[in-house]
């Protein structure tokens, strides 16, 4: 049994365009969503839905010959960073063969080729499904850019983690260029606030300066980023960013306090509890009353024996000898597989380099690759 031939199968960068078209600067992806379940409902499709708040849906599309069926599943996150405007994503301009707007590369092309590989394969081979009791789950996530909340509060829908352990592995269509990235570095987030005591600035020695305080830190960041250095992985080095600092009320007043913003980007075999006691007792040894914060995005990602993992060597055979490599950002392939054990393959289309840069783009070429190795890759699934 195939679906009916009147149902009409949507053109990736057509489908991208709409996608774009969507204000969904991490909120309002039900926007998206909506379009999602209207585009899939016709095929056959079932829809699971998690609200983490309002306007901000998880709908995962399940098409399945039976509940006993093993799954694929392709994921990618609905919302965007700001800047929906600045690149005129209204009108999602095809223009010197690519597809420009805010989301283009990260990471509505991914989704759009994944929705379009699924709907081509199963317009014509829904026996075949049948018959390997195999199946696709289509996810469409929300929050990935403000702490992966979406997937992270997955476990909050009995349905869903029942689906999960019937999930073989998860494509994840955060861009790569097409290339197989098996891992990504984790994410700590420090706020640190000296505080010191205000006094003319004609008589500062009456005073304690807060921003030197924090400049004297800085210094011996520095020197740590350095010793992380020394530190190799799979997946790179540590890395260590100062990213904010605000202080001082006025010239002529001593600083009272000064707070600095720090990302620290670590990697497998690194331990953030003891990385975080290391940021504490430095800035405590500066100053005895600091205020110290923290919060863990994410952890780093690496799949069990990496470029050896049986999957990446299938693959990388499957799509034209794919290299692999990691991406450098973080992504919900760790929630992915620390929370719901599943094995997960970023590859998508598009630049990571160009996201939430303006311009963003995507180039067609890379949305029409995407369509032909996730079509390459529900083939070689369902008929395993």
């Amino acid at each position: 049994m195939n679906l009916r031939s009147e149902l009409s199968l949507p053109d990736v960068v057509s489908l991208t365009q709409q996608f774009v078209r969507l204000e969904t600067e991490n909120n309002h992806e039900d926007r998206m969503g909506h379009v999602i379940e209207d585009l899939l409902k016709p095929f056959g499709f079932q829809f699971l839905k998690h609200e983490l708040s309002p306007g901000r849906t998880n709908l995962f599309a399940l098409w399945e010959p039976t509940s006993l069926a093993k799954l694929i599943l392709f994921s990618g996150h609905m919302d965007t960073v700001p800047g929906y405007n600045e690149n005129i994503s209204d009108l999602a301009e095809l223009k010197d063969d690519r597809v420009y707007g805010r989301g283009t590369c990260d990471m509505k092309g991914g989704i759009a080729a994944y929705v379009v590989a699924s709907l081509q394969f199963l317009q014509q081979n829904q026996e075949i499904l049948q018959e390997n009791q195999k199946g696709i789950l289509l996810g469409f996530t929300v929050d990935e850019e403000d702490g992966c909340q979406g997937v992270d509060h997955l476990e909050e829908l009995p349905e869903i983690l029942q689906l999960f352990k019937r999930v073989s592995y998860c494509i994840l269509a955060e861009p790569s260029m097409m290339q197989l990235h098996i891992g990504h570095k984790g994410i700590n987030r420090y706020e640190v606030t000296f505080n010191g005591k205000a006094a003319h600035s004609s008589v500062p020695e009456q005073g304690i300066n807060a921003i030197y305080m924090a400049t004297e830190y800085i210094h011996n960041l520095r020197d740590y980023f350095q010793e992380l250095q020394e530190i190799s992985s799979p997946i790179g080095n540590p890395k260590l960013s100062v990213g904010t600092i605000k202080g001082g009320s006025a010239t002529n007043v001593v600083p009272a306090q000064c707070v600095l913003s720090i990302d620290r980007r670590y990697v497998p075999g690194e331990n953030p509890v003891e990385d975080e006691m290391r940021f504490k007792s430095m800035a405590k040894l500066i100053d005895p009353h600091v205020i110290f914060e923290s919060s863990v995005v994410g952890w780093p990602y690496y799949l069990p024996d990496g470029e050896k993992n049986p999957l990446v060597l299938k693959l990388s055979l499957l799509l034209d000898n794919a290299p692999w490599g990691h991406l450098p950002a973080y992504t919900e392939a760790d929630l992915y597989f620390r929370k719901y054990h599943i094995p997960t393959i970023i590859l998508g289309p598009g630049d990571i380099n160009q996201a939430h840069k303006t311009p963003e783009y995507i180039s067609i070429a890379q949305l029409h690759l995407a369509v032909t190795y996730y079509t390459r890759i529900i083939e070689d699934f369902v008929n395993k």
